[in-house]
């Protein structure tokens, strides 16, 4: 199940911070505990599966910005691109690309 939940990572922002209770739980052990942080955190991957997706296809040659965030038990990096949008006074930043690792 880990391996399922890291192929995610590509697709939603920040998932290895996000699903740290779900790794720990998932660890060799031989005492398995569902824990309420576990059930949390697999409540809030659910609701994000269940929203469409945001991830843009960036234009030829158009500059993307690289964001890093990391802590001591996760990294994760995502690829935006800046785009004009009706009804925005500014643009607005929209992902292509999401990676975290735990």
């Amino acid at each position: 199940m880990a391996g399922r939940i890291a192929a995610l990572s590509r697709f939603i922002s920040r998932l290895g911070e996000k699903e740290i209770p779900l790794y720990q739980m998932l660890k060799k052990t031989n005492h398995f505990v569902w824990s309420n942080a576990a059930d949390k955190a697999f409540e809030a991957l659910k609701k994000e599966l269940a929203e469409r997706p945001v991830l843009v296809s960036p234009i030829d040659k158009e500059p993307m910005l690289l964001y890093v965030a990391a802590n001591n038990k996760a990294v994760s990096v995502a690829v935006v691109v800046e785009c004009k949008e009706a009804g925005k006074e500014y643009t607005v930043q929209r992902p292509v690309y999401y990676i975290s690792e735990v």
